[in-house]
């Protein structure tokens, strides 16, 4: 039995999954946490009507493209921060692959991305969604104020 690539065939399963949780339960914003260099399948809601939106990312340089757009969107949110389960120190890797960069050691990956290595490990210091969002606030019926 053969199995359909769907990547083959230009479907992006990802994208369909969003575009179909958009139809069934339309959202007002969007929190995208690991917002990267804004590229990438995951980035599909960007083409949806208006919505707010509160870009999250480790990274500061990889949120360049973001800062830019956020000058044409005044409902958007850029915010450079590590996020962990609670406040705390963390070990953060940086990848040899950037958009894997994160709190997991590339070395995990290995048996699925055998060419994935950490390139440097750092402690940083972690906040959680919670307390960059804390209870919501912030954010009424339309999204963020």
């Amino acid at each position: 039995m053969s199995r359909l690539n769907l990547n083959a065939v230009g479907m992006r399963p990802i994208v369909h999954v969003l575009n179909t949780l958009r139809a069934v339960l339309p959202p007002c914003h969007v929190t995208h946490v690991g917002a990267g260099s804004g590229l990438g399948d995951l980035h599909a809601w960007r083409q949806w009507s208006e919505l707010s939106a509160l870009l999250i990312d480790a990274d500061e340089e990889r949120l360049h493209w973001a800062h830019e757009e956020c000058s044409n969107k005044s409902d958007w949110r850029v915010i450079s921060a590590t996020l962990a389960a609670s406040e705390q120190e963390v070990s953060y890797f940086t990848a040899s692959n950037p958009d894997e960069d994160g709190l997991l050691d590339p070395v995990l990956l290995n048996t699925l991305w055998p060419n994935l290595r950490s390139i440097i490990n750092t402690t940083r210091s972690a906040t959680t969604l919670d307390k960059l969002v804390p209870g919501n606030a912030g954010v009424n019926d339309k999204g963020l104020n």
